[in-house]
């Protein structure tokens, strides 16, 4: 048993005995793809996971892409299969990158909603970028400080998040923009796409070359290295109730599955929150990537929000970093 696995099963025992949450559960809908979830008004703050191990990826990824980079700063009914598009056929829709990402190196990361004295904030750049839903900005902000996310929680200025995140994973976060000894960034929470700002030397600034693009209407997920197609395929998204929600999301977390489960071989939660539901079986309702064994499901309305893959697929996207961005279209 991995250590990334023994980890996950001593997170259940707190859910058991301690009343708090985790990521997934078990129950009769297979799909509990979310984030470590949500903890009762007035609970204990949740432990961080001691582990900083992760299982490598199943597969390698694709050759890298040789595209020169930018100098872009990264912000924030069914149908049938569709034809797969070819790389010399379409090229990405949004900026190839590279995308900079915050990593944090503090046990615990302050985020403060409001531009701090004496910043320079610049409009972000959002050129080619998919669009948050409105009513995703009107949404109940997760988390509050009533109702923390385990690892996240709100303060009076804005948020404060543990580091490492309760599976292990570095806390790291999509850049918008630096002035000075601040850095705007886009956080893990909800309303999806809010930003706030953290201490530069709170975390160490890095760079991710890919990204992800999800079309809703099509069903269909693309991975580029800058403009080179890695790989396209058909995917399973939320349906009319519990739909995925748009806009520029990243990914955060990393979760290998074992060989039994109908999630095999990753869940990987991403930075957006679902738009309709405030809980999702007595937690928060995260986002996540994550395998699907019944293949039939691909190409079709199905989730609950999630965004469900193809094995291979979901194979490249756990060797992405954290951080790569995920942006979703509506069409």
């Amino acid at each position: 048993m991995s250590t990334r696995r023994k980890a996950m099963l001593a997170a259940l025992a707190v859910v058991v005995v301690g009343g708090g949450v985790i990521w997934f559960t078990t129950g009769n809908d297979p799909e509990r793809a979310g984030p470590p979830l949500t903890a009762p008004t007035g609970a204990a703050k949740p432990s961080t996971s001691s582990t900083t191990a992760k299982a490598k990826p199943k597969t390698t990824p694709t050759t890298k892409a040789t595209t020169t980079p930018t100098n872009e700063v990264s912000e924030p009914g069914e149908s049938g299969q569709q034809p797969a598009q070819t790389a010399e056929a379409v090229g990405p829709r949004s900026n190839p990158g590279p995308f900079q990402v915050a990593t944090a190196k503090v046990p615990s990361v302050e985020a403060q909603l409001a531009a701090p004295t004496g910043v320079e904030a610049k409009p972000a750049v959002t050129t080619g970028r998919p669009a948050f839903a409105g009513n995703q900005q009107g949404a109940q902000p997760l988390p509050r400080i009533e109702q923390p996310v385990e690892g996240r929680f709100a303060t009076a200025t804005g948020y404060r998040f543990e580091n490492p995140q309760p599976f292990g994973d570095a806390l790291t976060f999509l850049v918008v923009q630096r002035s000075g000894d601040w850095v705007q960034v886009q956080l893990p929470v909800r309303p999806n796409g809010t930003t706030a700002w953290v201490r530069a030397s709170d975390v160490t600034l890095g760079e991710v070359p890919g990204h992800v693009e999800v079309n809703l209407a099509q069903r269909t997920l693309r991975v580029f290295e800058g403009s080179t197609l890695t790989a396209e395929t058909p995917v399973a998204v939320g349906v009319d109730a519990t739909r995925t929600p748009t806009g520029r999301h990243f990914i955060t977390d990393k979760l290998d599955e074992p060989a039994g489960a109908s999630r095999y071989p990753w869940s990987l939660g991403i930075s957006a929150y679902s738009e309709q539901l405030d809980t999702f079986d007595g937690g928060a309702p995260q986002i996540a990537m994550h395998g699907w064994r019944d293949a039939s499901v691909f190409g079709k309305a199905k989730s609950n929000g999630c965004i469900r893959v193809p094995t291979d697929v979901v194979n490249q996207l756990a060797a992405m970093p954290l951080g790569t961005p995920v942006d979703v279209y509506p069409s």
